[in-house]
């Protein structure tokens, strides 16, 4: 069962679930046994999805939320966010760029924990994640540069 219809203004479940990789039927049944991570994302989103989503236009969810499987499946850190639904990786829809999303969510100074800026060649996404009560936000910036090395951008605050 959901805890609430949607968990943003701009967001659906299913685009939390959506996997070419595991069955979203399946990612959607395990996230709907764990209201604490439902309630997770619906803080994500309106902490951070949503106010983005208002500022720069359509977004796309690249990935949301993971089951053990599917964070597996595709190498994903043991300790990702994903898991307990305090993450997720996005794109624009119109006009991407990763720098866009950055100097927006500095802009906006979004309380995020984790901002992880890939490179095109990694993939061109923006990684997001979001703490509820985990006391002020890390606002750590990364940026993953075309050879794989991880670089710090605006030091430690976004």
């Amino acid at each position: 069962m959901w805890i609430c219809e949607r968990p943003g203004r701009w967001f659906t479940w299913s685009e939390f679930c959506a996997s070419s990789t595991v069955s979203p039927e399946l990612i959607a049944v395990a996230l709907q046994k764990r209201p604490e991570h439902q309630s997770a994302i619906v803080a994500l989103c309106a902490a951070v999805l949503d106010p983005l989503r208002d500022a720069l236009g359509p977004i796309r969810i690249t990935s949301g939320y993971r089951t053990d499987a599917l964070n597996t499946a595709i190498g994903g850190s043991k300790t990702s966010e994903h898991l307990s639904g305090r993450a997720a990786d996005i794109v624009l829809l119109r006009d991407h760029e990763t720098s866009r999303i950055a100097d927006v969510a500095r802009r906006l100074r979004l309380p995020v924990r984790q901002f992880l800026e890939y490179h095109p060649t990694h993939g061109g996404h923006v990684h997001l994640s979001y703490r509820v009560n985990a006391g002020p936000p890390k606002r750590q910036y990364l940026y993953k540069i075309a050879d794989g090395a991880w670089r710090a951008q605006y030091g430690r605050v976004l």
